[in-house]
């Protein structure tokens, strides 16, 4: 398959710049919504709450996202976050920041989805972070970008690849738009038990994080990058890049006792309280399961839970995380310092009440991790198909392959000697061993019965993948993220 350079069939648009004053937290006539780097999600665009605006005077023509775009994360202090990227299905009006670029494909050559779904792989991401890590800050410039080579098949092929990676994908939406479904329950829990945290309108007394700390708020610090053997160590080293879920319990990267002991990074204890200080991290916050080390974007303190709830804190924050960004330094600017994060002050409703919020959150919290791991399930499948697709691995001869891993079957033997992952594991043979089924399309009645035994098995142990609905008085089989 010919390999082309992306600069041959995409253009690249820079983000918007802007002055302090050309910004607003809400919209107003003559002001455009602007994505960031946080709101660029594992599939959509996400943290919609979180948005900004910026005078369409700054906006030029062509820096408004249409559909097709593919927006990147091209500047950041997290090389976790330079080169994250989503593709746009609507353009809704938006914009995008100066931290940001848009690889715009030329839809006369190529199908944008299918280059889309390019930046997703494993490839790419190797390949972006060795060439953006810099010295303070990472940076993805327009080069890198020009010079990436991407295994281009005819628009024919780009088409039956982009139906079968969408498939995939949309199983991932919907398991992350359930996901969405219980944060948005665990909020209304606490508003219903609390009210708003920053209204107080139920009048509960007031307490600021300084007075809930056991010990002092601190913050972290950065290993010197350049002496290697500080990151070839055994203790978990966090950035607020990955303060994304509740719970920490690893992080990517692990620094040395002699690190520790050379830089602010101080070991801190299990169940501490971690919050973001700058940028897109302000205010997010998690809890740590393990001890750890953070960098300096993050404070840190343990939590009186004889006063209040970890768990009743970190969602009092969460909740009202906009209005404490803004109240301690205005609204145009999210970075904070340890000062302004102790003066943060919030409800403190008996603890009585608290124990029971975390009584109800857990039980959520529970249901929501099943779904999550559905979700991760999803992904790993996502993330293998693209991989076959983009090292060039993947065939379209899939009636060929599949027949032989259904002739593969033996009906007299158990389950244990009959090998189906070959199958479950790749949702291109899924959709057409389903397709061959409501078609009746085999060879004999052995291979129909063989392909019969590999679908029950699976409905049977990947529950995730398949159902069967009853509609217009016949069962169909389809996959999970088809509707009935």
């Amino acid at each position: 398959m010919e390999k082309v350079h992306l600069k041959t069939i995409a253009t690249q648009v820079r983000g918007v710049s802007y002055k302090p004053e050309d910004l607003g937290k809400e919209y107003i006539d003559g002001f455009v919504p602007l994505l960031r780097a946080g709101n660029i999600g594992y599939s959509t665009v996400s943290n919609l709450d979180d948005l900004v605006y910026v005078s369409e005077k700054n906006v030029s023509k062509h820096q408004y996202l249409q559909r097709g775009d593919i927006l990147i994360a091209a500047s950041s202090g997290s090389i976790d976050i330079v080169g994250k990227s989503v593709y746009i299905e609507e353009s809704q009006g938006f914009t995008f920041g100066a931290f940001c670029k848009v690889v715009r494909p030329k839809k006369e050559l190529v199908n944008p989805k299918y280059v889309s779904f390019y930046f997703q792989t494993d490839y790419y991401r190797k390949k972006i972070s060795n060439l953006a890590q810099g010295a303070n800050i990472n940076n993805l410039k327009n080069e890198h970008i020009d010079n990436l080579e991407i295994p281009l098949p005819d628009l024919e092929t780009q088409n039956k690849i982009v139906a079968i990676l969408d498939k995939a994908k949309a199983i991932v939406n919907k398991r992350e738009e359930t996901i969405r479904k219980y944060d948005e329950l665990l909020r209304a829990v606490f508003l219903d038990m609390f009210g708003d945290p920053v209204r107080n309108e139920k009048g509960w007394e007031k307490i600021s994080l300084g007075e809930l700390g056991l010990g002092d708020w601190k913050s972290g610090g950065t290993p010197i990058r350049s002496n290697r053997d500080f990151f070839a160590g055994q203790i978990p080293w966090v950035t607020s890049g990955e303060l994304n879920d509740l719970y920490i319990s690893s992080t990517k990267e692990k620094i040395s006792q002699e690190a520790v002991e050379q830089s602010n990074a101080k070991l801190i204890p299990e169940n501490s309280l971690l919050i973001g200080m700058y940028d897109t991290a302000a205010l997010k916050s998690s809890i740590n399961t393990i001890p750890l080390t953070c960098n300096q974007a993050i404070a840190y303190s343990q939590i009186d839970e004889q006063i209040c709830k970890i768990l009743y804190v970190h969602t009092a924050i969460q909740i009202g995380k906009d209005y404490f960004k803004s109240n301690q330094r205005g609204v145009r600017q999210q970075n904070l310092n340890l000062s302004m994060i102790k003066k943060i002050t919030f409800p403190k409703p008996p603890i009585a009440l608290q124990e029971m919020f975390v009584d109800r959150f857990n039980f959520i919290l529970s249901a929501k991790n099943k779904i999550k791991k559905f979700r991760d399930q999803s992904q790993n499948l996502l993330k293998s198909l693209t991989q076959q697709v983009f090292s060039e691995r993947i065939t379209f001869d899939v009636d060929i392959e599949l027949e032989a891993l259904i002739n593969a079957i033996d009906l007299d033997k158990n389950d244990e000697a009959n090998e189906i992952d070959s199958v479950i594991n790749d949702l291109t043979f899924v959709q057409r061993l389903i397709d061959r089924l409501a078609e009746q399309q085999f060879e004999d009645k052995d291979q129909y019965a063989k392909a019969k035994y590999i679908l029950f098995r699976m409905l049977k142990e990947e529950k995730d993948l398949a159902k069967q609905v009853f509609r217009d008085n016949k069962i169909h089989l389809t996959l999970q993220n088809e509707t009935t």
